[in-house]
């Protein structure tokens, strides 16, 4: 039950992540470092508020996340779906990771934070190596 929830909420939150393509229709009006920033604002930082939720997400929720992040950096280039250098020019110029590889690297700063005192108290009573739970140490 809990899984089914979680699924649906990452669903949800991935749907709403999908709703920028507004963008789109008023790239033309736009300078490119305004796209970028409001790309960021609608995309990047969306993934990265919800880190959590999507670690455990189905491989569809990451796929569609992987085209939407493709999309964008289609509005910021301003080139069609099949053009070529996309990848490129969202790996190398804008510094994006692929989904997965994006949402693993953030989980990985918030435990790095926590491990180090530079979270928030909730999150670091929270986060304790497998070590030093009691029954994991002789492993």
């Amino acid at each position: 039950m809990h899984l089914t929830f979680l699924f649906s909420t990452a669903e949800a939150h991935c749907s709403h992540i999908n709703s920028f393509g507004f963008l789109s229709n008023i790239r033309r009006s736009l300078h490119n470092n305004f796209v970028a920033t409001l790309v960021r604002a609608f995309v990047a930082d969306r993934v990265n508020y919800c880190v959590g939720l999507l670690a455990a997400s189905p491989k569809k929720t990451t796929a569609k996340l992987q085209l939407v992040f493709s999309a964008a950096a289609q509005v910021m280039l301003n080139c069609g779906k099949y053009d070529r250098g996309l990848t490129h020019f969202r790996r190398h110029v804008l510094h994006w990771l692929d989904v997965t590889d994006r949402i693993r690297f953030r989980l990985c700063i918030h435990v790095y934070k926590c491990r180090h005192s530079m979270a928030p108290g909730y999150l670091i009573h929270l986060c304790h190596p497998v070590a030093s739970i009691d029954g994991r140490g002789h492993l």
